[in-house]
């Protein structure tokens, strides 16, 4: 998770705007991952702009668009 982290504020800190989503995706994935290895899947972190201002994912597992 550290290492995530840090490729995050490492692409910040050099304003690299290119790279940034890619490393927040990378960021995403990894705590997505980390809440299914220890039973807590039901926390879903996703990056959106639309409608949820918040970046989790508030949509009952198996449901549609989960």
């Amino acid at each position: 998770m550290d290492t995530q982290v840090e490729a995050v504020e490492a692409v910040l800190d050099a304003a690299d705007w290119t790279r940034v989503g890619a490393q927040l995706e990378q960021l995403v994935q990894s705590c997505n991952q980390c809440h299914q290895a220890t039973a807590h899947g039901f926390i879903r972190i996703e990056v959106r702009t639309d409608v949820n201002p918040f970046a989790q994912s508030f949509a009952l597992p198996g449901a549609q668009g989960s």
